[in-house]
Protein backbone atom coordinates (compact mmCIF):
# COMPACT_ATOMS: atom_id res chain seq x y z
CA UNK A 1 0.00 0.00 0.00
CA UNK A 2 2.59 2.61 0.68
CA UNK A 3 4.53 2.07 -3.05
CA UNK A 4 0.71 2.69 -4.18
CA UNK A 5 0.69 5.70 -2.68
CA UNK A 6 4.26 7.13 -3.33
CA UNK A 7 3.29 6.00 -7.18
CA UNK A 8 0.17 8.18 -6.65
CA UNK A 9 1.99 11.17 -5.15
CA UNK A 10 4.85 10.85 -8.00
CA UNK A 11 2.17 11.11 -10.74
CA UNK A 12 0.47 14.21 -8.68
CA UNK A 13 4.16 16.14 -9.03
CA UNK A 14 4.64 14.97 -12.18
CA UNK A 15 3.39 18.20 -14.45
CA UNK A 16 0.84 17.92 -17.01
CA UNK A 17 2.04 17.73 -21.02
CA UNK A 18 1.28 20.72 -22.72
CA UNK A 19 -1.69 20.43 -24.30
CA UNK A 20 -1.69 20.97 -28.64
CA UNK A 21 -4.21 23.21 -30.27
CA UNK A 22 -5.92 20.17 -31.34
CA UNK A 23 -6.32 18.89 -28.28
CA UNK A 24 -7.14 22.54 -26.59
CA UNK A 25 -9.93 22.73 -28.59
CA UNK A 26 -11.66 19.50 -28.38
CA UNK A 27 -10.98 20.00 -24.10
CA UNK A 28 -13.24 23.45 -24.89
CA UNK A 29 -15.61 21.84 -26.74
CA UNK A 30 -16.71 19.34 -24.22
CA UNK A 31 -16.62 21.88 -21.26
CA UNK A 32 -18.59 24.11 -23.55
CA UNK A 33 -20.98 20.67 -24.09
CA UNK A 34 -21.41 20.19 -20.31
CA UNK A 35 -22.13 23.46 -19.48
CA UNK A 36 -24.52 23.65 -21.86
CA UNK A 37 -26.40 20.63 -20.68
CA UNK A 38 -26.28 21.84 -17.24
CA UNK A 39 -27.77 24.72 -18.26
CA UNK A 40 -30.58 23.50 -19.90
CA UNK A 41 -31.61 20.74 -16.64
CA UNK A 42 -31.42 23.73 -15.03
CA UNK A 43 -34.19 25.32 -16.98
CA UNK A 44 -35.87 22.27 -17.41
CA UNK A 45 -36.27 22.38 -13.61
CA UNK A 46 -37.05 25.96 -13.16
CA UNK A 47 -39.67 25.67 -15.90
CA UNK A 48 -41.16 22.44 -13.69
CA UNK A 49 -41.48 24.49 -10.36
CA UNK A 50 -42.79 27.47 -11.91
CA UNK A 51 -45.66 24.95 -12.91
CA UNK A 52 -45.64 22.84 -10.07
CA UNK A 53 -46.27 26.27 -7.95
CA UNK A 54 -48.97 27.54 -9.86
CA UNK A 55 -50.98 24.85 -9.45
CA UNK A 56 -51.19 23.86 -13.26
CA UNK A 57 -50.02 20.61 -13.98
CA UNK A 58 -51.99 20.24 -17.13
CA UNK A 59 -49.49 21.61 -19.21
CA UNK A 60 -47.97 17.97 -19.57
CA UNK A 61 -51.02 17.44 -21.55
CA UNK A 62 -49.92 18.81 -24.47
CA UNK A 63 -49.97 21.73 -26.59
CA UNK A 64 -53.72 22.49 -27.23
CA UNK A 65 -54.04 22.81 -23.58
CA UNK A 66 -55.81 26.81 -23.01
CA UNK A 67 -54.79 27.53 -19.79
CA UNK A 68 -51.60 27.46 -17.18
CA UNK A 69 -48.08 27.76 -18.29
CA UNK A 70 -47.38 30.62 -20.59
CA UNK A 71 -46.89 30.10 -24.18
CA UNK A 72 -43.23 30.06 -24.03
CA UNK A 73 -43.18 27.06 -21.67
CA UNK A 74 -45.98 25.82 -23.82
CA UNK A 75 -43.37 26.10 -27.15
CA UNK A 76 -40.09 25.12 -25.22
CA UNK A 77 -41.95 21.45 -24.25
CA UNK A 78 -44.43 21.03 -27.00
CA UNK A 79 -43.26 22.87 -30.29
CA UNK A 80 -46.04 23.21 -32.52
CA UNK A 81 -46.71 24.01 -35.78
CA UNK A 82 -46.75 27.77 -35.28
CA UNK A 83 -43.31 26.69 -34.08
CA UNK A 84 -42.21 25.24 -37.07
CA UNK A 85 -41.39 26.51 -40.75
CA UNK A 86 -41.20 24.68 -43.52
CA UNK A 87 -39.92 26.09 -47.23
CA UNK A 88 -41.71 25.13 -50.48
CA UNK A 89 -38.69 24.31 -52.10
CA UNK A 90 -36.85 21.80 -49.78
CA UNK A 91 -38.33 19.07 -47.52
CA UNK A 92 -36.34 19.80 -44.33
CA UNK A 93 -37.83 21.28 -41.35
CA UNK A 94 -36.30 23.40 -38.98
CA UNK A 95 -37.30 24.18 -35.30
CA UNK A 96 -37.48 27.53 -33.57
CA UNK A 97 -36.10 27.75 -30.09
CA UNK A 98 -37.91 30.79 -27.56
CA UNK A 99 -34.85 30.58 -24.72
CA UNK A 100 -31.90 32.72 -25.55
CA UNK A 101 -29.59 29.86 -23.84
CA UNK A 102 -31.20 27.54 -26.12
CA UNK A 103 -30.20 29.55 -29.17
CA UNK A 104 -26.83 29.79 -27.87
CA UNK A 105 -26.63 26.18 -27.13
CA UNK A 106 -27.20 25.51 -30.99
CA UNK A 107 -24.66 28.08 -31.90
CA UNK A 108 -22.20 26.65 -30.32
CA UNK A 109 -22.78 22.74 -31.22
CA UNK A 110 -22.91 24.16 -34.81
CA UNK A 111 -19.44 25.18 -34.49
CA UNK A 112 -18.31 22.37 -32.83
CA UNK A 113 -19.34 20.65 -35.86
CA UNK A 114 -17.37 22.46 -37.66
CA UNK A 115 -14.27 22.83 -35.67
CA UNK A 116 -14.77 19.01 -36.19
CA UNK A 117 -15.09 19.07 -39.61
CA UNK A 118 -11.81 21.25 -39.85
CA UNK A 119 -10.10 18.63 -37.74
CA UNK A 120 -10.91 15.89 -40.01
CA UNK A 121 -9.88 17.30 -43.00
CA UNK A 122 -6.68 17.95 -41.41
CA UNK A 123 -5.71 14.72 -40.24
CA UNK A 124 -6.53 13.44 -43.89
CA UNK A 125 -4.36 15.66 -45.44
CA UNK A 126 -1.50 15.05 -42.87
CA UNK A 127 -2.17 11.25 -43.42
CA UNK A 128 -1.94 11.57 -47.49
CA UNK A 129 1.02 14.00 -47.47
CA UNK A 130 2.98 10.84 -45.38
CA UNK A 131 1.73 8.54 -47.85
CA UNK A 132 2.79 10.28 -50.62
CA UNK A 133 6.36 11.08 -49.58
CA UNK A 134 6.71 7.26 -48.06
CA UNK A 135 7.25 8.32 -44.78
CA UNK A 136 10.61 9.49 -45.47
CA UNK A 137 12.50 12.93 -43.63
CA UNK A 138 10.83 16.06 -44.23
CA UNK A 139 7.21 14.72 -43.81
CA UNK A 140 4.79 16.14 -41.04
CA UNK A 141 4.20 12.95 -38.56
CA UNK A 142 1.02 12.51 -37.28
CA UNK A 143 0.29 13.66 -33.52
CA UNK A 144 0.26 10.91 -30.91
CA UNK A 145 -1.28 10.64 -27.23
CA UNK A 146 2.44 10.94 -26.62
CA UNK A 147 3.22 14.19 -28.47
CA UNK A 148 4.48 17.05 -25.86
CA UNK A 149 5.55 14.70 -23.35
CA UNK A 150 8.76 14.54 -21.38
CA UNK A 151 11.74 12.86 -22.80
CA UNK A 152 12.77 11.57 -19.99
CA UNK A 153 9.37 10.61 -18.86
CA UNK A 154 9.59 6.20 -19.13
CA UNK A 155 7.33 5.19 -21.88
CA UNK A 156 4.76 2.70 -21.30
CA UNK A 157 5.99 -0.34 -22.37
CA UNK A 158 3.78 -2.07 -25.69
CA UNK A 159 2.75 -5.58 -25.38
CA UNK A 160 4.10 -8.21 -27.10
CA UNK A 161 2.68 -8.71 -30.51
CA UNK A 162 1.51 -12.45 -31.04
CA UNK A 163 3.04 -14.16 -33.87
CA UNK A 164 0.86 -14.29 -36.35
CA UNK A 165 0.35 -17.11 -38.73
CA UNK A 166 1.61 -17.06 -42.03
CA UNK A 167 -0.69 -17.14 -44.72
CA UNK A 168 0.98 -20.39 -46.15
CA UNK A 169 0.70 -22.11 -43.16
CA UNK A 170 -3.02 -21.49 -43.17
CA UNK A 171 -3.87 -22.29 -46.34
CA UNK A 172 -1.65 -25.30 -45.72
CA UNK A 173 -3.70 -26.38 -42.94
CA UNK A 174 -7.11 -26.07 -44.18
CA UNK A 175 -6.17 -27.95 -47.44
CA UNK A 176 -4.98 -31.01 -44.98
CA UNK A 177 -8.28 -30.58 -43.26
CA UNK A 178 -10.21 -30.83 -46.37
CA UNK A 179 -8.22 -33.14 -47.65
CA UNK A 180 -8.58 -35.88 -44.87
CA UNK A 181 -12.87 -34.75 -44.98
CA UNK A 182 -12.37 -35.50 -48.59
CA UNK A 183 -10.99 -38.79 -48.22
CA UNK A 184 -13.19 -39.69 -45.32
CA UNK A 185 -16.28 -39.10 -47.09
CA UNK A 186 -14.60 -40.87 -50.76
CA UNK A 187 -14.39 -43.61 -48.05
CA UNK A 188 -17.94 -44.54 -47.28
CA UNK A 189 -18.85 -43.80 -50.75
CA UNK A 190 -16.35 -46.87 -51.68
CA UNK A 191 -17.30 -49.11 -49.20
CA UNK A 192 -17.38 -52.69 -50.86
CA UNK A 193 -20.19 -54.00 -52.69
CA UNK A 194 -22.48 -57.09 -51.93
CA UNK A 195 -22.06 -59.58 -54.52
CA UNK A 196 -24.42 -59.17 -57.56
CA UNK A 197 -27.54 -60.65 -57.62
CA UNK A 198 -28.40 -63.42 -59.55
CA UNK A 199 -31.80 -62.98 -59.90
CA UNK A 200 -33.38 -63.56 -63.37
CA UNK A 201 -34.94 -59.65 -62.78
CA UNK A 202 -31.38 -58.12 -61.22
CA UNK A 203 -30.52 -55.75 -64.18
CA UNK A 204 -29.03 -52.74 -65.30
CA UNK A 205 -26.25 -53.58 -61.85
CA UNK A 206 -21.96 -52.68 -63.64
CA UNK A 207 -21.25 -51.30 -66.24
CA UNK A 208 -17.89 -50.42 -67.72
CA UNK A 209 -17.92 -46.60 -69.44
CA UNK A 210 -15.03 -47.52 -71.81
CA UNK A 211 -12.76 -44.96 -73.84
CA UNK A 212 -10.57 -46.27 -76.56
CA UNK A 213 -6.80 -46.83 -75.81
CA UNK A 214 -7.26 -46.31 -72.37
CA UNK A 215 -6.96 -50.28 -71.18
CA UNK A 216 -10.34 -50.85 -71.21
CA UNK A 217 -10.12 -54.26 -73.57
CA UNK A 218 -7.60 -55.35 -70.41
CA UNK A 219 -10.25 -54.47 -68.07
CA UNK A 220 -13.21 -56.23 -70.18
CA UNK A 221 -10.56 -59.53 -69.94
CA UNK A 222 -10.43 -59.48 -66.34
CA UNK A 223 -14.36 -58.44 -66.04
CA UNK A 224 -15.44 -60.87 -68.25
CA UNK A 225 -13.05 -63.68 -66.40
CA UNK A 226 -14.75 -62.70 -62.44
CA UNK A 227 -18.10 -63.13 -64.38
CA UNK A 228 -17.17 -66.28 -65.54
CA UNK A 229 -16.04 -67.19 -62.77
CA UNK A 230 -19.27 -65.98 -60.68
CA UNK A 231 -21.27 -68.10 -62.29
CA UNK A 232 -19.09 -71.18 -61.78
CA UNK A 233 -19.12 -70.60 -58.16
CA UNK A 234 -23.03 -70.02 -57.69
CA UNK A 235 -23.50 -73.08 -60.18
CA UNK A 236 -21.85 -75.49 -57.58
CA UNK A 237 -23.09 -73.75 -54.34
CA UNK A 238 -26.60 -74.19 -55.83
CA UNK A 239 -26.12 -77.89 -57.46
CA UNK A 240 -26.33 -80.85 -54.99
CA UNK A 241 -23.29 -82.80 -54.44
CA UNK A 242 -24.35 -86.01 -56.54
CA UNK A 243 -25.42 -83.47 -59.44
CA UNK A 244 -22.86 -82.81 -62.25
CA UNK A 245 -22.50 -79.69 -62.31
CA UNK A 246 -23.10 -79.04 -66.10
CA UNK A 247 -26.01 -81.29 -66.52
CA UNK A 248 -28.58 -78.89 -65.96
CA UNK A 249 -27.20 -75.76 -67.93
CA UNK A 250 -28.19 -74.10 -71.00
CA UNK A 251 -26.44 -71.63 -72.99
CA UNK A 252 -27.23 -68.24 -72.20
CA UNK A 253 -26.05 -64.86 -73.82
CA UNK A 254 -23.76 -64.59 -77.20
CA UNK A 255 -20.52 -64.15 -74.69
CA UNK A 256 -21.34 -67.85 -73.48
CA UNK A 257 -22.70 -66.98 -70.42
CA UNK A 258 -24.59 -69.85 -68.16
CA UNK A 259 -28.58 -70.38 -66.79
CA UNK A 260 -29.11 -72.04 -64.10
CA UNK A 261 -31.56 -74.74 -63.53
CA UNK A 262 -33.27 -72.52 -61.02
CA UNK A 263 -33.56 -69.56 -63.96
CA UNK A 264 -31.11 -67.45 -62.17
CA UNK A 265 -28.54 -66.07 -64.34
CA UNK A 266 -26.00 -63.53 -64.72
CA UNK A 267 -25.99 -62.02 -68.35
CA UNK A 268 -23.08 -59.90 -69.94
CA UNK A 269 -23.67 -57.78 -72.79
CA UNK A 270 -21.59 -55.03 -75.29
CA UNK A 271 -22.63 -52.32 -76.84
CA UNK A 272 -19.00 -50.61 -79.26
CA UNK A 273 -18.93 -47.81 -80.56
CA UNK A 274 -15.87 -49.32 -82.95
CA UNK A 275 -18.16 -51.69 -84.29
CA UNK A 276 -19.27 -48.37 -85.73
CA UNK A 277 -22.09 -49.95 -88.44
CA UNK A 278 -23.80 -52.43 -85.62
CA UNK A 279 -23.59 -49.49 -83.08
CA UNK A 280 -25.92 -47.20 -85.20
CA UNK A 281 -27.90 -50.11 -86.44
CA UNK A 282 -28.94 -50.76 -82.22
CA UNK A 283 -29.78 -47.52 -81.87
CA UNK A 284 -32.23 -46.18 -84.52
CA UNK A 285 -33.04 -49.23 -86.77
CA UNK A 286 -36.30 -50.90 -86.94
CA UNK A 287 -34.77 -54.25 -87.86
CA UNK A 288 -34.37 -57.96 -86.37
CA UNK A 289 -31.09 -57.74 -84.92
CA UNK A 290 -31.57 -54.11 -83.77
CA UNK A 291 -34.38 -55.09 -81.58
CA UNK A 292 -32.39 -57.99 -79.94
CA UNK A 293 -29.70 -56.09 -79.42
CA UNK A 294 -32.02 -53.23 -77.57
CA UNK A 295 -33.35 -56.04 -76.10
CA UNK A 296 -29.88 -57.63 -74.73
CA UNK A 297 -29.20 -54.36 -73.45
CA UNK A 298 -32.15 -54.14 -71.08
CA UNK A 299 -31.87 -57.33 -69.48
CA UNK A 300 -27.91 -57.44 -69.08
CA UNK A 301 -26.80 -57.38 -65.55
CA UNK A 302 -23.26 -55.78 -66.57
CA UNK A 303 -22.40 -54.15 -69.48
CA UNK A 304 -19.34 -53.11 -71.41
CA UNK A 305 -20.22 -49.34 -73.36
CA UNK A 306 -17.47 -48.32 -75.17
CA UNK A 307 -19.56 -45.36 -76.64
CA UNK A 308 -20.69 -42.10 -75.01
CA UNK A 309 -22.27 -41.93 -71.67
CA UNK A 310 -25.36 -40.15 -73.29
CA UNK A 311 -26.16 -43.43 -74.61
CA UNK A 312 -26.13 -45.39 -71.41
CA UNK A 313 -28.57 -42.56 -70.17
CA UNK A 314 -30.79 -43.68 -73.62
CA UNK A 315 -30.86 -47.29 -72.64
CA UNK A 316 -31.39 -46.59 -69.08
CA UNK A 317 -28.32 -47.53 -67.58
CA UNK A 318 -26.98 -44.48 -65.48
CA UNK A 319 -28.49 -45.95 -61.87
CA UNK A 320 -25.91 -49.13 -61.93
CA UNK A 321 -22.79 -48.80 -60.50
CA UNK A 322 -20.25 -47.49 -63.19
CA UNK A 323 -16.89 -47.71 -63.62
CA UNK A 324 -14.25 -45.65 -65.75
CA UNK A 325 -10.28 -45.77 -66.94
CA UNK A 326 -9.45 -41.61 -67.58
CA UNK A 327 -5.99 -41.45 -69.74
CA UNK A 328 -3.74 -38.17 -70.70
CA UNK A 329 -5.14 -37.01 -74.17
CA UNK A 330 -1.62 -37.20 -75.56
CA UNK A 331 -0.69 -40.56 -74.45
CA UNK A 332 -4.02 -42.24 -75.74
CA UNK A 333 -4.63 -40.04 -79.29
CA UNK A 334 -0.78 -41.65 -80.06
CA UNK A 335 -1.17 -44.77 -78.98
CA UNK A 336 -4.60 -44.75 -80.93
CA UNK A 337 -2.90 -43.39 -84.10
CA UNK A 338 -0.55 -46.13 -83.37
CA UNK A 339 -3.01 -48.90 -83.47
CA UNK A 340 -5.59 -47.60 -86.42
CA UNK A 341 -2.83 -45.95 -88.96
CA UNK A 342 -3.39 -47.66 -91.54
CA UNK A 343 -7.57 -48.57 -91.39
CA UNK A 344 -8.34 -45.14 -89.78
CA UNK A 345 -5.24 -42.12 -90.78
CA UNK A 346 -4.11 -43.82 -94.12
CA UNK A 347 -0.82 -43.72 -93.08
CA UNK A 348 -0.65 -40.24 -92.73
CA UNK A 349 1.45 -38.88 -90.45
CA UNK A 350 -0.76 -37.04 -87.44
CA UNK A 351 0.63 -33.98 -87.48
CA UNK A 352 -1.00 -34.19 -91.11
CA UNK A 353 -3.94 -35.05 -90.12
CA UNK A 354 -4.03 -32.38 -87.33
CA UNK A 355 -3.30 -29.59 -90.26
CA UNK A 356 -6.10 -30.63 -92.29
CA UNK A 357 -8.21 -29.96 -89.14
CA UNK A 358 -6.94 -26.70 -88.71
CA UNK A 359 -7.32 -25.35 -92.31
CA UNK A 360 -10.80 -26.59 -92.55
CA UNK A 361 -9.43 -28.97 -95.58
CA UNK A 362 -10.38 -32.48 -94.15
CA UNK A 363 -12.64 -33.81 -96.45
CA UNK A 364 -10.21 -33.47 -99.05
CA UNK A 365 -8.14 -35.69 -97.17
CA UNK A 366 -10.68 -38.02 -96.76
CA UNK A 367 -12.19 -38.24 -100.45
CA UNK A 368 -15.04 -39.93 -101.59
CA UNK A 369 -15.27 -42.27 -98.59
CA UNK A 370 -15.38 -39.62 -96.19
CA UNK A 371 -14.07 -39.52 -93.08
CA UNK A 372 -17.36 -40.48 -91.05
CA UNK A 373 -16.82 -43.08 -88.45
CA UNK A 374 -14.66 -42.86 -84.71
CA UNK A 375 -11.63 -42.55 -86.10
CA UNK A 376 -11.23 -38.44 -86.55
CA UNK A 377 -13.37 -37.97 -83.56
CA UNK A 378 -10.82 -39.97 -81.37
CA UNK A 379 -8.86 -37.07 -82.12
CA UNK A 380 -10.73 -34.29 -81.07
CA UNK A 381 -11.87 -34.73 -76.67
CA UNK A 382 -12.75 -38.08 -77.12
CA UNK A 383 -12.97 -38.54 -73.62
CA UNK A 384 -14.84 -35.23 -72.85
CA UNK A 385 -17.27 -36.40 -75.42
CA UNK A 386 -17.68 -39.74 -74.18
CA UNK A 387 -18.74 -38.07 -70.51
CA UNK A 388 -21.42 -36.41 -71.27
CA UNK A 389 -25.53 -37.52 -70.99
CA UNK A 390 -25.93 -34.85 -73.53
CA UNK A 391 -25.22 -35.25 -77.66
CA UNK A 392 -21.59 -33.54 -78.46
CA UNK A 393 -22.87 -32.19 -81.41
CA UNK A 394 -25.72 -32.73 -83.78
CA UNK A 395 -24.25 -35.30 -85.68
CA UNK A 396 -24.68 -37.36 -82.51
CA UNK A 397 -27.78 -39.27 -81.99
CA UNK A 398 -30.28 -38.60 -78.96
CA UNK A 399 -30.35 -35.84 -77.17
CA UNK A 400 -29.85 -31.85 -77.15
CA UNK A 401 -26.40 -30.69 -78.07
CA UNK A 402 -23.95 -28.16 -76.23
CA UNK A 403 -22.95 -25.19 -77.67
CA UNK A 404 -19.39 -24.26 -76.10
CA UNK A 405 -16.72 -25.92 -74.57
CA UNK A 406 -17.37 -24.41 -71.24
CA UNK A 407 -21.27 -26.01 -70.96
CA UNK A 408 -18.94 -29.65 -72.19
CA UNK A 409 -16.74 -29.80 -69.71
CA UNK A 410 -18.53 -28.46 -66.49
CA UNK A 411 -21.33 -31.66 -67.78
CA UNK A 412 -18.28 -33.91 -68.29
CA UNK A 413 -17.11 -32.89 -64.85
CA UNK A 414 -19.93 -33.21 -63.15
CA UNK A 415 -20.59 -36.56 -64.33
CA UNK A 416 -17.42 -37.72 -63.70
CA UNK A 417 -17.82 -37.15 -59.89
CA UNK A 418 -21.23 -37.57 -59.77
CA UNK A 419 -22.26 -41.09 -61.93
CA UNK A 420 -18.89 -42.60 -61.80
CA UNK A 421 -18.13 -44.78 -58.91
CA UNK A 422 -14.81 -45.68 -59.31
CA UNK A 423 -12.56 -43.52 -61.75
CA UNK A 424 -9.15 -45.32 -62.66
CA UNK A 425 -6.11 -43.73 -64.88
CA UNK A 426 -3.81 -45.52 -67.27
CA UNK A 427 -0.64 -45.07 -65.59
CA UNK A 428 -1.75 -46.77 -62.91
CA UNK A 429 -4.04 -49.61 -63.89
CA UNK A 430 -2.90 -52.13 -61.61
CA UNK A 431 -4.01 -50.00 -58.56
CA UNK A 432 -6.95 -49.53 -59.96
CA UNK A 433 -7.36 -53.26 -60.73
CA UNK A 434 -6.89 -53.16 -57.03
CA UNK A 435 -9.39 -50.97 -56.20
CA UNK A 436 -11.77 -52.72 -58.71
CA UNK A 437 -11.51 -55.77 -55.98
CA UNK A 438 -11.97 -53.86 -53.09
CA UNK A 439 -14.74 -52.21 -53.78
CA UNK A 440 -16.12 -55.00 -56.08
CA UNK A 441 -15.27 -57.75 -54.46
CA UNK A 442 -16.27 -60.37 -57.17
CA UNK A 443 -13.54 -58.38 -59.08
CA UNK A 444 -10.77 -59.27 -57.03
CA UNK A 445 -7.92 -61.42 -58.21
CA UNK A 446 -8.44 -64.79 -56.30
CA UNK A 447 -12.23 -64.97 -54.64
CA UNK A 448 -14.15 -68.19 -52.96
CA UNK A 449 -17.58 -68.95 -52.56
CA UNK A 450 -17.94 -68.11 -48.76
CA UNK A 451 -16.15 -64.59 -49.72
CA UNK A 452 -18.46 -63.79 -52.18
CA UNK A 453 -21.13 -64.34 -49.74
CA UNK A 454 -22.77 -67.37 -51.95
CA UNK A 455 -24.76 -70.07 -49.28
CA UNK A 456 -24.17 -73.57 -49.51
CA UNK A 457 -27.37 -75.33 -49.55
CA UNK A 458 -27.87 -79.16 -47.95
CA UNK A 459 -26.99 -80.74 -45.10
CA UNK A 460 -23.60 -80.79 -43.75
CA UNK A 461 -22.35 -83.92 -45.05
CA UNK A 462 -23.14 -82.16 -48.27
CA UNK A 463 -21.51 -78.91 -47.66
CA UNK A 464 -18.16 -80.66 -46.66
CA UNK A 465 -19.04 -82.96 -49.51
CA UNK A 466 -19.26 -79.56 -52.20
CA UNK A 467 -16.13 -77.88 -49.94
CA UNK A 468 -13.61 -81.21 -51.00
CA UNK A 469 -15.49 -80.59 -54.78
CA UNK A 470 -14.69 -76.96 -54.70
CA UNK A 471 -11.08 -77.22 -53.32
CA UNK A 472 -10.16 -79.90 -55.69
CA UNK A 473 -10.98 -77.81 -58.64
CA UNK A 474 -9.79 -74.22 -57.25
CA UNK A 475 -11.99 -71.08 -58.86
CA UNK A 476 -10.21 -69.54 -62.21
CA UNK A 477 -7.55 -66.60 -60.61
CA UNK A 478 -8.44 -63.07 -62.81
CA UNK A 479 -5.65 -61.01 -62.89
CA UNK A 480 -4.90 -57.71 -65.00
CA UNK A 481 -4.13 -58.91 -68.85
CA UNK A 482 -1.85 -56.43 -71.56
CA UNK A 483 -4.57 -56.82 -73.92
CA UNK A 484 -5.23 -54.94 -77.55
CA UNK A 485 -1.38 -53.74 -78.08
CA UNK A 486 -0.65 -52.01 -81.13
CA UNK A 487 -0.01 -54.26 -84.05
CA UNK A 488 3.79 -54.82 -85.05
CA UNK A 489 2.91 -54.45 -88.87
CA UNK A 490 1.09 -51.72 -90.02
CA UNK A 491 1.47 -52.23 -93.31
CA UNK A 492 2.21 -48.78 -93.88
CA UNK A 493 6.21 -48.60 -95.41
CA UNK A 494 7.28 -49.79 -98.56
CA UNK A 495 5.97 -53.50 -99.18
CA UNK A 496 3.40 -53.32 -97.08
CA UNK A 497 6.29 -53.28 -94.25
CA UNK A 498 5.91 -51.98 -91.01
CA UNK A 499 6.61 -48.06 -90.07
CA UNK A 500 8.58 -47.75 -87.21
CA UNK A 501 6.65 -45.18 -84.41
CA UNK A 502 8.41 -44.53 -81.65
CA UNK A 503 6.82 -44.92 -78.08
CA UNK A 504 5.96 -41.38 -77.95
CA UNK A 505 4.82 -38.39 -80.39
CA UNK A 506 7.80 -35.80 -80.87
CA UNK A 507 7.28 -32.26 -79.45
CA UNK A 508 5.35 -30.89 -82.43
CA UNK A 509 2.73 -33.25 -82.41
CA UNK A 510 2.67 -33.47 -78.67
CA UNK A 511 1.84 -29.45 -78.66
CA UNK A 512 -0.88 -30.29 -81.76
CA UNK A 513 -2.16 -33.18 -79.42
CA UNK A 514 -2.68 -30.97 -76.14
CA UNK A 515 -3.98 -28.15 -78.80
CA UNK A 516 -7.33 -30.06 -79.89
CA UNK A 517 -7.74 -31.68 -76.85
CA UNK A 518 -7.42 -28.85 -73.61
CA UNK A 519 -11.23 -30.69 -72.52
CA UNK A 520 -9.90 -33.85 -72.49
CA UNK A 521 -6.78 -32.67 -70.28
CA UNK A 522 -8.43 -31.07 -67.93
CA UNK A 523 -10.68 -34.12 -67.72
CA UNK A 524 -7.47 -36.55 -66.96
CA UNK A 525 -6.00 -33.98 -63.99
CA UNK A 526 -9.50 -34.12 -62.73
CA UNK A 527 -9.31 -37.87 -62.86
CA UNK A 528 -5.68 -38.09 -61.24
CA UNK A 529 -7.21 -35.79 -58.09
CA UNK A 530 -10.10 -38.37 -57.55
CA UNK A 531 -7.80 -41.23 -58.33
CA UNK A 532 -5.48 -40.49 -55.67
CA UNK A 533 -8.24 -39.47 -53.41
CA UNK A 534 -9.57 -43.43 -53.85
CA UNK A 535 -6.08 -44.76 -53.01
CA UNK A 536 -6.22 -42.82 -49.90
CA UNK A 537 -9.89 -43.68 -49.35
CA UNK A 538 -8.89 -47.62 -49.59
CA UNK A 539 -5.90 -47.50 -47.65
CA UNK A 540 -3.81 -47.93 -51.01
CA UNK A 541 -0.73 -44.92 -50.61
CA UNK A 542 2.37 -46.02 -51.36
Amino acid sequence: MADTSLLQQQQQQQPAPPQTPRQHRRRRRVGAAAASFAAAAASALIVCLAVSSSGRRDIIRGPNYSGGAPAHHQMALFPTAATTTTTTTTTTTEQTYSYPHQRRQMRRLEEMAEEDAVDVGQDMDERHHHLDDGGGDGTEEPLSEDAGQDSDAEPDAEPEPEPELELSTAVESIAEEDQIFRGQEMAERLRPRPMLSFAANATKQFAHLHHMKTGGTSINSMLRCALSRARQLYQEAQTPPDMDADADTVDGAHDGSRRTRTGQTLPFYSLEECSHSRYLSCINDNSTSAQSCRSSIASASVMQYCAPLHQMSHFDWLDADIVSVIRHPVDRVWSMFRFQTKSCFRCTPLLDIYRHIEEGTLDEFCGEKGCGGVCMPQLLNHETRNLLTDAWDENDSGGESLSTDEEKLSEALSNLNSRVTLVGVTDELPVFAEMLGKVFPWLAETVTAEGLGMAIEGDGASRRKLRRKTTATEPAVCSLPHANASPKNNRCAPGDKHWDLPDEPDEETREAILRHNQLDLKIYEAAKARFQLQKQALDLQE
